[in-house]
């Protein structure tokens, strides 16, 4: 299926694999944003990254869209978290639409264009755009993939406003 990418692993990049212009376009320093994806986890899939950047791993300096399981949805900018339990799997077989924005105040997130979370929150710090990663939480010591997502991803965006509940709704009717 074109644009669907299965993820045993992850990708990750640096300013060197992609233009440099197109990596310092991703949102810092607490300004807005909207990530979202189509995902379908596998049933297996544990502490899964969708797509993220930064800072990996130093706190307040990341910001990562995550499954910790099946059942349970993340924005976490490492050690400011939003988090929401699921009432039902996303591993069943078929794509689900996921999102997390900030507005400069709240943070929220939604699953099939349904708002599952919200919060207020300080801005973050992420000041570093040349560690995206899609589908994995940054390296460790070994340059293995930390958190590799199990599955497939697709229609990944990354947006620099904070993007409504109709708006993803019409963007994902539309296509």
């Amino acid at each position: 299926m074109p644009g669907v990418h299965l993820f045993p692993g992850g990708m990750g990049f640096t300013g060197a694999d992609v233009s440099p212009a197109s990596v310092e376009m991703l949102p810092t320093q607490g300004a807005p944003y909207t990530v979202e994806a189509w995902i379908r986890p596998q049933p297996d899939a544990s502490v899964a990254a969708i797509v993220g950047w930064g800072d990996w791993g130093v706190e307040n300096k990341t910001q990562c869209l995550l499954l910790q399981s099946t059942k349970e949805i993340e924005d976490t900018w490492w050690g400011s978290r939003l988090a929401a339990p699921l009432q039902a799997s996303l591993a069943d077989g078929v794509f689900h639409h996921v999102a997390a924005t900030w507005d400069g105040a709240t943070r929220k997130l939604f699953v099939d264009f349904e708002e599952v979370a919200s919060g207020a929150a300080a801005p973050n710090a992420v000041t570093s755009t040349d560690t995206l990663c899609i589908g994995q939480a940054g390296w460790d010591e070994a340059d293995i993939a930390v958190c590799p997502f199990k599955g497939a991803l697709r229609d990944l965006r990354i947006w620099s406003v904070a993007r409504s509940a109709a708006e993803l709704r019409a963007r994902g009717a539309a296509g």
